[in-house]
């Protein structure tokens, strides 16, 4: 989630709600990538339920 917020109960919010990274503008665009990249290696899961997002 890329968001201006950066009181902790919105990122407390955003993880309870099952986001998997939260970056607060402004970001540092090496972060963003690296975070990407973290976020790329990490294996793929089908999607289930209404939640889900196709991979």
């Amino acid at each position: 989630m890329l968001t201006g917020r950066t009181e902790e109960l919105d990122e407390v919010t955003a993880f309870n709600s099952e986001v998997d990274d939260y970056i607060t503008k402004p970001f540092r665009p090496r972060e963003l990538r690296a975070r990407i990249a973290t976020m790329m290696r990490r294996p793929r899961q089908e999607a289930t339920g209404a939640r889900g997002f196709l991979p």
